[in-house]
């Protein structure tokens, strides 16, 4: 039986998304929804919700039973040659001041699992797929999880960051909007199912021929276009 949320646990999301929609580079209203709908709705219905995504997920459970943590620097990965996924990744943390999340191992069950290493490899997708870490760049990686895997957290958080639009002159920006959420959508339907990757494994390999491997299609003279537009304002 499904079982969602109290109307008190329900008003705290509504008040993080409506800061997130007027903020949205506020992380700490993207761990919160993350944390709440966690708490909540995915708690009590924790097997089913396990069942959906692990199903989606191909590679997941063997990476849960292993415990798979892997260690690495950004330093050393910035030394590697520049076609590489791991190049890519650490330029794009490096450009956008970011961090890597270094999680304590500990005992945990799938959906926690499954939930840190969502967070751990954000960011080297939004490196594999070329999609920014602006409000649309969220919204397009977004639409590329929702494609991928059932992850409620995540229509939490796209809702909240297409609600931005509906401040001040942004309303003339809903077209873009869409056209990012769909882009992501459709790259995320086409590509081979990538969440349950082992991808610090893969920081050495070519990013062209692993997206082609992996069919994420990313359109370059677009990727390229919006580095250089960032480069200028940092």
């Amino acid at each position: 039986m499904f079982t969602g949320y109290s109307g008190a646990e329900f008003a705290q999301i509504l008040v993080n998304m409506l800061d997130l929609a007027i903020n949205p580079s506020r992380l700490n209203n993207v761990f919160e929804i993350g944390n709440t709908v966690n708490s909540t709705l995915i708690e009590r219905n924790k097997e089913k919700a396990v069942k959906l995504i692990y199903d989606s997920a191909p590679g997941l459970e063997e990476l849960f039973q292993e415990g798979y943590c892997p260690r690495y620097s950004l330093e050393e990965l910035s030394t590697i040659p520049a076609n590489t996924l791991g190049y890519t990744y650490a330029t794009h943390m490096n450009r956008n001041n970011l961090q890597t999340l270094n999680y304590q191992v500990k005992e945990c069950d799938r959906y926690q699992f499954f939930f840190r290493r969502l967070r751990e490899t954000h960011d080297i997708l939004h490196a594999i797929t070329g999609f920014q870490t602006d409000n649309l760049g969220e919204i397009g990686l977004e639409g590329f999880y929702i494609a991928q895997a059932m992850l409620p957290n995540v229509y939490y958080l796209m809702m909240a960051r297409m609600s931005h639009i509906l401040l001040d002159e942004k309303i003339f920006d809903g077209q873009l909007y869409l056209e990012t959420v769909t882009k992501g959508f459709q790259m995320g339907k086409k590509a081979k199912k990538v969440l349950g990757l082992r991808w610090e494994d893969m920081f050495w390999e070519d990013i062209k021929i692993l997206r082609n491997k992996l069919r994420i299609v990313v359109s370059e003279e677009g990727l390229e276009q919006k580095l250089a537009e960032q480069d200028k304002t940092v």
